[in-house]
């Protein structure tokens, strides 16, 4: 299902809510929003560099 979907936004600006890391590891820019506020912006690798909420997520010390 998730290929079929990233089949149909090429080309295209996509806005998705994911709750599986996986999926938002192919996602270009990733947009973390807190109480309405704009957080974090950027790529994947780029959040993960910069130890900020998306990274703390997937390194697991933040329990969902």
């Amino acid at each position: 299902m998730v290929e079929s979907l990233f089949k149909l936004m090429l080309g295209r600006t996509t806005l998705m809510g994911a709750h599986r890391l996986t999926t938002i590891q192919q996602i270009n820019k990733i947009l973390v929003i807190e109480d309405g506020d704009l957080k974090e912006e950027g790529s994947p690798q780029e959040l993960l560099r910069s130890g900020g909420y998306d990274a703390q997520m997937v390194s697991g010390q933040i329990a969902l």
